[in-house]
């Protein structure tokens, strides 16, 4: 009887072992899929049907340098860009103050300004002349603009004048040699007219000049599709190597090291070639009519992905362990879930980076057609000694080239003389009356005031 017990009690023992023998296997397995990643590899003919030529970065052959690193440096080495400190705020007097120092920039700034004209120069040249500490074309233009500055607090109208055509030179040729690169905030060239509006600098004939040597902006944009294309390589193709490389070997402490679920290249480089598409089809649209299913609906995904559970001091270890073994449960069962986090980055998401090109463009080339919309209304208040009350009164004055066009709004700009104010409806697309909430609500209008 006692031997019969002694058996049983054995079997039961052995089931209840093998129980947990399988328990534990199953807990482990399922334990190591949460800590892993699966990568899924495309071949790279593959991913270069995926990606076509209208999304391939390769900038044709630069021509030869027309001049070398050596011999800027030999130029500018003793009148190097030293940009004085003045905002908005620094008086005439001030300004006139510092009236040595802005020239001293002029032989630098003539110097650099006749190598980025020449006709030879490569854009490889001129972005590295733009990555040089001592240049940099951003510390050029803002010289170019203390300069301008200098002129108007001296009333030289010629000088301003010429420094505002030389502007729009330089601006032209960074659009066409530059890779079609876009810039951001509000052109040289238009801050500058709105600063010599301000100061009423220019005789009518000096403002007839000034009016027929601006650019006329287009109304499509053929920079955005090289600049879409560019943003695709940076941000799709070069993001997706960088994170495999790093999946693959993951570094100390890094974000990859407890990464989990899927990684599919070759979808993820659709996804980003599809919204990558959208926008270049959306570039030869009026803003207006401009839609974004693709990258909203990838958004849309971005925003219901599980947040990373908070790591709180006061939360129990056992608690900890229960919410992040959760939080790898759900990632593990979202289709690409890396490749959607690769897409998102570190910013509102590629689709985002793409609609903000376009916006970029838009409200880029409204702001070029406002500053000739400025020079308008300056020459018939010249000419007739007072603002007209609508816009289409301008026609009088017979400017060449098309009317000024808001392209936020497909048509013209708004005025109102009575407040002696003109605006761009801007990107929510809506007449707000000339009026701007600046992040504070819905109204964008941007304005431009009567001086």
């Amino acid at each position: 009887m006692a031997a019969r017990r002694g058996s049983r009690a054995r079997r039961i023992c052995a089931y209840l072992a093998g129980i947990a023998v399988l328990v534990g296997g199953i807990g482990w397995l399922i334990g190591r899929d949460l800590w892993s990643v699966r990568i899924i590899p495309a071949s790279p003919a593959r991913l270069s049907a995926i990606v076509g030529e209208d999304l391939e970065w390769t900038p044709k052959p630069t021509a030869k340098p027309g001049i070398t690193f050596a011999e800027v440096e030999r130029l500018t080495g003793a009148a190097k860009l030293k940009i004085p400190p003045f905002n908005s705020k620094t008086t005439d007097a001030e300004i006139l103050k510092l009236a040595p120092q802005i020239e001293g920039t002029r032989k630098s700034t003539d110097i650099l300004e006749r190598i980025i004209a020449t006709r030879d120069a490569s854009p490889a040249q001129i972005m590295a002349l733009g990555e040089m500490p001592e240049v940099g074309l951003f510390s050029l233009r803002t010289a170019y603009e203390r300069q301008f500055v200098l002129a108007m607090v001296r009333r030289d109208s010629a000088r301003a004048l010429e420094l505002i055509l030389r502007e729009q030179e330089f601006e032209r040729f960074q659009a066409s040699r530059q890779g079609g690169f876009l810039d951001y905030g509000i052109p040289s060239v238009s801050r500058m007219v709105g600063l010599a509006w301000r100061r009423n600098a220019f005789s009518t004939a000096q403002l007839r000049r000034l009016y027929d040597g601006l650019d006329v902006a287009p109304a499509v944009d053929r920079r955005v599709p090289r600049r879409l294309a560019f943003c695709f390589q940076q941000f799709v193709a070069e993001g997706v190597e960088e994170e495999a490389k790093q999946l693959h070997s993951p570094p100390p402490g890094s974000s990859e090291q407890s990464s989990v679920g899927e990684f599919d290249i070759a979808k993820t480089y659709q996804a980003g070639a599809a919204i990558t598409r959208e926008g270049i089809h959306n570039a030869s649209l009026p803003w207006h009519d401009m839609k974004w299913p693709i990258a909203e609906a990838v958004d849309r995904i971005f925003r219901a992905l599980p947040k990373e559970p908070t790591d709180d001091d006061a939360t129990p270890g056992w608690r900890k362990w229960f919410d992040e073994t959760l939080y790898r449960q759900k990632m593990r069962g979202i289709p690409n879930v890396i490749g959607l986090e690769t897409l998102r980055g570190d910013h509102d998401g590629y689709g985002a980076i793409t609609q903000g090109t376009l916006e970029t463009s838009t409200s880029t080339r409204t702001l070029s057609e406002a500053g000739r919309l400025l020079v308008s209304l300056w020459l018939y208040e010249k000419t007739f000694g007072h603002y007209p009350a609508k816009l289409t009164d301008l026609r009088v004055l017979k400017l060449p080239g098309p009317e000024p066009v808001d392209f936020f709004a497909g048509g013209p700009f708004q005025y109102d003389a009575r407040r002696l104010l003109l605006w761009s409806v801007g990107e929510n697309g809506v007449d707000d009356g000339g009026r701007t909430d600046l992040g504070s609500g819905p109204a964008d209008d941007l304005l431009f005031k009567h001086p």
